[in-house]
């Protein structure tokens, strides 16, 4: 061991200033040397009126109060026997017991938001000592902050306050007390607005009402929601809330954090302690949840909007919401409030952190997932512009990056988890379906769509169902091929290992409500055709045929994953989109009756339909919004009963008796594509433009068998 750490040098306060220097000189010499590996020197500077030279045996080597290298790895308690130099399980494993890793590093104090700083909790409250508890003291209470992105629009014009922003900010005179400032960031306009100590006092009066409720089991039920809910629907920072959770509660949201106990009481038993427990009331949670929501959309957060999505999700399948559009104005609320927060833009060129972009992305898409759903099931037109959407497409590595789990969560094995893995592939592809779901909407449920749909000559049967069918195509070959390109790890699989529960169900529904929702015009086309007792050839019930068989196809696909459903796929977290997909399914099945074309193919429908209805019925134990879609057929078959009373088949015959004047027809529907924003007459071009694939192409065309139909009876074969 070199000498000068033998040395232990201190003065008293020498006004000598050579001695002074000597004795800084000395000390840095000694400092610039570390110790052996895993030891410090205890009092290494101690007072005495000489420098000195100290025998090996005078000094004191002192272990750290941390444990080893490998205990530390294990995270086990590092155990010394007296007298031993290695702790017990190296000892036992035969192993070096070494010091050499760095120490662990502290958690850097949070760091008040600057100027420019928009944070992810939706502008949190400032702390003098960050970690530490709002103080009582409204001196020492710095209020929150509360930011608006701007548009041009408006009085805050870009032209004018973006050339006067060479500071970054500038102060407005303030309304009713409020302080303003206009902020900028890479060109992007904010207002920022500073709360109050009432905001202040209210918040924390509001976390106390949750917590007398929930009790000690929060932190449990934070746990569960990690563990199922974020996994698949991860528009929550999990890192930055469990440390705002852990360390002040009064820095969450009110709404936010009672709409994630709201969530996880739902998977209550699936904690072993917490089946114990006697569980909190979940209506007096979801009062104060909906009371928060609808105080805070006045001041929207980045956490009004994780709440409000959280809160429709858990009312739609509570039946809080009995009909879909009953959640639509609550949801048009979340998507305004999404606006004001810039959530419709791209946020990548902001002066925010990296974590806190990953985050907005990925809050932006599942709130278009669940925008765009609602929409497509309450048949409500859309907020969300295309035009006016500019936010990125997730990167599933970069935007994913704390999506992980701690060691201790995965090598634990706990009742009721999601695969992370499944659960970010379940929600990338949720989100490209959506894009696709997007297109149907456009093109078969906005009001210029039906109103063309609805122009179809219905004296020619023939020429209203080619019409109808070319107008679907390039959202049957984009839908086959997103199909076509779904993970493996999504498949239905039979044996969930033990813990575990599967989100993938939930990619499945969806599928199939979208396929049933896009084949629907045909059948209505259809059904009036033959409820009209008008003349139909050869050729319209060849292609009626295949039309009738794809759609048995789909329906037997739907029956045989109903059966492949176990409690580990039922218990899962759901999609707003899975309760209406079920009823949209069951719509589905009784155009599809209407359909045959003799008694046979009707009572082998019926049959089938009856063989889905069975199987929700099974399910419906362990999803209890099976219920819904079932209780929608009860009221459909007394409709269909009705029906069947005079039901007459197609009246095959010469159809030239009611052909009509192809000159009176439109040659063609019109399809505006939002994204180019050209009429693509032909049917080719939309489906090459559309689906980007072949237009012919078999492996992305469902009903391809339709053409060497008609081609067939077009040349007289």
């Amino acid at each position: 061991m070199p000498m000068f750490w033998l040395q232990k040098v201190s003065v008293r306060s020498p006004e000598n200033p050579e001695q002074k220097l000597i004795i800084t000189l000395l000390s840095h010499q000694l400092l610039l040397r570390p110790p052996p590996a895993g030891y410090f020197y205890r009092d290494k500077l101690k007072p005495h009126n000489q420098y000195t030279s100290i025998p090996m045996s005078e000094v004191q080597l002192e272990r750290p109060t941390r444990p080893c290298d490998r205990c530390r790895k294990r995270k086990t308690k590092c155990v010394f026997e007296s007298g031993q130099e290695k702790c017990y399980l190296c000892k036992m494993s035969h192993q070096i017991c070494e010091f050499n890793l760095p120490p662990l590093k502290k958690k850097r104090k949070a760091k008040s938001p600057s100027a420019t700083d928009i944070s992810a909790n939706g502008m949190s409250i400032k702390k003098d000592s960050p970690g530490s508890p709002i103080p009582d003291d409204p001196k020492h209470v710095e209020l929150p902050k509360y930011f608006f992105r701007l548009e041009g629009n408006n009085e805050f014009d870009q032209y004018i306050f973006g050339s006067l922003l060479d500071s970054n900010s500038i102060e407005l005179y303030p309304v009713e007390s409020i302080k303003r400032t206009i902020l900028t960031s890479n060109g992007t306009i904010f207002l920022q607005a500073e709360g109050n100590m009432e905001d202040v006092e209210e918040r924390k009066v509001e976390i106390e009402k949750i917590n007398q409720i929930i009790g000690n089991v929060g932190p449990k039920l934070v746990a569960l929601y990690f563990r199922i809910v974020h996994t698949s629907f991860p528009i929550l920072s999990k890192n930055k809330f469990l440390e705002e959770y852990t360390e002040d509660q009064g820095h969450i949201s009110p709404c936010l954090l009672s709409c994630l106990y709201l969530f996880a009481l739902n998977w209550w038993s699936f904690d072993s302690d917490l089946s114990i427990e006697t569980k909190p009331s979940q209506k007096e949670i979801e009062v104060l949840a909906e009371a928060n929501f609808y105080r805070e959309i006045k001041k929207p957060m980045i956490s009004t909007v994780q709440a409000g999505l959280l809160l429709i999700q858990h009312q739609s399948f509570r039946d809080r919401y009995d009909n879909p559009c009953d959640c639509w104005p609550h949801q048009s609320a979340v998507y305004a409030c999404a606006q004001s927060l810039g959530l419709n833009k791209d946020c990548s060129s902001w002066n925010i952190p990296v974590w806190e972009k990953s985050l907005r992305r990925r809050l932006s898409w599942g709130l278009y997932v669940q925008e765009k759903w609602l929409s497509f099931t309450s048949d409500k037109r859309s907020h969300i512009d295309s035009k006016d959407w500019t936010v990125g497409d997730l990167d599933p590595i970069k935007d994913f990056e704390d999506f992980k789990e701690t060691e201790m969560e995965s090598e634990n094995i706990i009742d009721g988890k999601i695969d992370l893995e499944i659960g970010k592939t379940l929600f990338l592809q949720k989100v490209e379906l959506t894009k696709i779901v997007n297109e149907i909407l456009l093109r078969l449920h906005s009001e210029e769509a039906k109103s063309v749909l609805n122009c179809l000559p219905v004296q020619d049967p023939l020429l209203s169902l080619k019409k109808t069918l070319e107008y679907i195509k390039p959202l049957q070959i984009r839908l086959t091929a997103w199909e076509s390109r779904l993970p493996t790890n999504l498949v239905i699989e039979t044996n969930v290992s033990r813990g575990f529960i599967s989100g993938a169900p939930n990619i499945y529904i969806s599928n199939f409500s979208a396929q049933v929702s896009v084949l629907r015009p045909v059948l209505r086309i259809l059904s009036s055709i033959r409820e009209s007792k008008l003349l139909v050839d050869k050729e319209f019930i060849g292609i009626r045929d295949i039309v009738y068989n794809k759609c048995m196809t789909i329906l037997e696909k739907f029956i045989k994953f109903l059966s492949e459903l176990r409690a580990e796929h039922l218990q899962t977290f759901w999609y707003t989109s899975a309760r209406n997909g079920l009823s949209n399914i069951v719509v589905f099945e009784f155009l599809l009756a209407l359909v045959s074309k003799n008694k046979a193919e009707l009572d082998n429908c019926l049959d089938k339909i009856e063989e889905s209805v069975w199987k929700l019925k099974l399910n419906n134990k362990n999803a209890e919004f099976f219920s819904h879609a079932i209780s929608w057929w009860n009221i459909l078959k007394k409709h269909l009963t009705f029906k069947l009373e005079n039901f007459v088949f197609y009246n095959e015959g010469n159809i030239g008796e009611n052909r009509i004047e192809n000159g009176k027809i439109k040659d063609e529907l019109i399809y505006e594509d939002p994204n180019i924003g050209n009429s693509l007459t032909n049917p080719m071009d939309r489906a090459q433009t559309i689906g980007n694939e072949s237009y012919l192409s078999p492996e992305y065309f469902n009903i391809d068998s339709m053409d060497n139909f008609i081609f067939t009876y077009q040349n007289g074969e």
